[in-house]
């Protein structure tokens, strides 16, 4: 689901060791290339048809076998809808150090993704003051006792809290779920009901005075559809004032010409309509000058309604678009930034991928 906004990315940094190398090293770059970038387009693929954990997979492949910026964003949004939100978090953060010449809309998007992955990911918290290791599925964190904070993917962990030589204090395991911070404690376990990030994300450098912000009231609308609706009706109304006024000019030019045949007959000495004696010509004829002036009444009020219903219908479908709430897509359901060709190449186009 492409968007249609592009903008240039940043240039790939080429490590110098690399132009000393010989013809065989150079033909073994090229394979690596190769197949960095066609698992990066099957990712982008899969990305595209809501595949998020498959494509995650393709990224990781192609990181592996390529190193690029481009692929750590794309790595970074699809661990946050996977419920990785630590791995979304590195991969963002990564991305920022990463690319010094990335543009503001880029920089713009990482800050909203560390920002968002960062407050969703568990944490432990160590409250016990003769604490001094943490170990957590294997992995050991020093710790001061006392505020101490460690980072972990929602699922299950398994966790030892130790104190001096390695004495055991607290051990156990725990489902963690997003955004939960677990105070682990000498006594004691306790889930902090309220939820507060306590690691600030990676501060990145303020954006140019001449960067846009916020939204402008020609961006469209969380809501389409009442546009769509009163410019239909709008589009209706006018459609029905036209017929209706050619209707009226008709049936006024058809009363316009009885009425001057019945004074023709008047002039002639035959009366009028109403009279009596008049011939059965005549009659008839005041009957159809009846019938043409209701028939002018009725298209006129229809016509008016119709113009009516048009300058409402657009009014309403304008001043919809123009004031209702504005579309503003988040980090983790708005935009993926992922190379569209030439993904390792001097100059790269990059392309939104949308809202899933």
């Amino acid at each position: 689901m492409g968007m249609g906004r592009r903008f240039q990315s940043f240039q790939v940094i080429v490590c110098a060791g690399l132009l000393a190398v010989g013809s065989a090293s150079a033909q073994s770059v090229d394979a690596t290339t190769t197949a960095a970038r066609a698992r990066f387009q099957e990712g982008v693929e899969l990305f595209d048809h809501g595949d998020f954990e498959s494509a995650r997979v393709a990224f990781l492949q192609a990181l592996g076998l390529k190193r690029h910026p481009a692929v750590l964003l794309n790595i970074a949004h699809c661990a946050l809808r996977t419920s990785r939100p630590l791995e979304a978090k590195r991969n963002f953060e990564a991305f920022v150090a990463e690319s010094p010449n990335a543009t503001p809309a880029q920089k713009e998007e990482a800050r909203k993704g560390i920002a968002d992955a960062n407050a969703k990911v568990p944490r432990l918290v160590v409250d016990a003051p003769s604490a001094r290791r943490l170990v957590v599925d294997g992995a050991s964190t020093a710790v001061a006792g006392r505020g101490t904070v460690v980072e972990v993917e929602a699922g299950l962990h398994r966790y030892t809290l130790e104190g001096d030589g390695g004495a055991v204090i607290r051990d156990g395991e725990r489902t963690f779920a997003v955004s939960e911070v677990f105070e682990l404690r000498a006594s004691e376990t306790v889930s902090v009901p309220v939820v507060v990030p306590l690691v600030a994300p990676r501060a990145l450098p303020p954006e140019p005075p001449s960067a846009k912000s916020g939204s402008s009231i020609f961006d469209e609308p969380e809501r389409m559809a009442p546009v769509y609706v009163g410019l239909g009706i709008g589009a209706a109304g006018t459609v029905g004032a036209v017929m209706f006024l050619l209707a009226k000019n008709t049936a006024t030019d058809n009363a316009n010409a009885t009425d001057a045949l019945i004074r023709s007959y008047a002039s002639a000495g035959r009366g009028s309509c109403g009279a009596s004696g008049n011939p059965a010509q005549f009659g008839s004829l005041c009957s159809v000058l009846r019938e043409n002036y209701d028939t002018v009444d009725k298209d006129a009020l229809l016509g008016n309604l119709s113009l009516g219903a048009a300058v409402a219908g657009t009014a309403f479908g304008a001043g919809w678009y123009l004031f209702a709430p504005k579309k503003a897509p988040s980090a983790e359901t708005g935009l993926v930034l992922a190379p569209q060709f030439d993904l390792f190449g001097s100059q790269k186009t990059f392309r939104i991928l949308g809202h899933f």
